[in-house]
């Protein structure tokens, strides 16, 4: 179980690091930028096309990477305790 949450652990720190570095991109604020634009020239009927939906995806991911890490860590805490529970019997 510990070994599975480092796995766990490494996986999603890594992931919401990366995802951290491209939320600071130039490409998502723009890709945000696009969004409202898009929102405002729907409202009054025109079709702009900018929506890429990059900012989506990285948002879509950076969750995912902290359920992983949260996931990672809970499986450590367990792992450890278990551990510390068996020594104690013994």
């Amino acid at each position: 179980m510990k070994i599975f949450g480092w796995i766990l652990t490494i996986l999603g720190g890594g992931g919401l690091i990366g995802t951290l570095i491209a939320r600071d991109s130039d490409k998502y604020k723009l890709d945000g930028l696009a969004k409202g634009v898009d929102r405002f020239a729907g409202m009054v009927g025109l079709d702009t096309g900018l929506n890429s939906g990059y900012k989506t995806t990285v948002d879509i991911l950076f969750y995912i990477a902290i359920g992983v890490l949260i996931s990672g860590i809970v499986l450590l805490i367990v792992g450890y305790i278990k551990g510390a529970a068996k020594r104690i019997e013994e």
